[in-house]
């Protein structure tokens, strides 16, 4: 149970808990204690990024590194420094690099890959935006393939869109209504329908 995505989740509730804890009292969490166990976490996370700025599964496991665990990971980085944390900037510059590397790589020709390439995609184009790196071609592209996408790919790219300054217009309105029409009220509950 030790593989950088479970790392990733553990060290991003950490961070969020620490946060959590200057503003509000939450029984069992004694924030002096949570940052410097957060902060450790996060230089262990680094063990796992490959000489192609690419993060495996394993650390020193760089047959396969994986843009989407790449995507995660570089969340968790841009959170914890969002939130005063130490983060390594030339492990954020790398990531960023193997991620923009992978979108310009040609798509799959089968086509049962496209729901997981696009949503790969629409992750990973979403946290360079985040990061503050121009992603309009990426997004222009991604929302050409939005009839082949899955639910939660459609809200990353919705997102990203938001957070590059597209609050609203034809594209952000189609995406909330798509993501809206896949909400189906059952028996005063709700679902995503995928």
């Amino acid at each position: 149970y030790g593989c950088a995505e479970q790392r990733g989740s553990r060290t991003l509730a950490l961070v969020l808990a620490g946060d959590l804890g200057q503003a509000f009292s939450l029984p069992g969490i004694d924030h002096a204690r949570l940052r410097p166990v957060a902060q450790q976490s996060l230089k262990e996370l680094e063990r796992y990024q490959c000489g192609n700025g690419g993060f495996a599964y394993w650390p020193g496991d760089c047959h396969y590194t994986s843009p989407y665990l790449t995507s995660y990971l570089l969340h968790v980085f841009k959170t914890s420094a969002d939130l005063k944390y130490q983060v390594t900037p030339d492990v954020m510059r790398a990531g960023y690099r193997y991620l923009e590397e992978r979108l310009a790589a040609n798509p799959p020709e089968n086509e049962g890959w496209w729901p997981t390439y696009t949503a790969w995609q629409a992750f990973a184009s979403k946290v360079l935006v985040e990061g503050g790196r121009n992603q309009d071609s990426n997004l222009n592209r991604l929302y050409g393939y939005r009839d082949r996408m899955p639910v939660f790919a459609l809200a990353d790219l919705h997102d990203a869109l938001l957070m590059k300054g597209e609050t609203s217009g034809d594209r952000v309105t189609d995406l909330r209504r798509r993501l809206s029409n896949a909400i189906l009220a059952e028996a005063g509950g709700s679902h995503v329908e995928e």
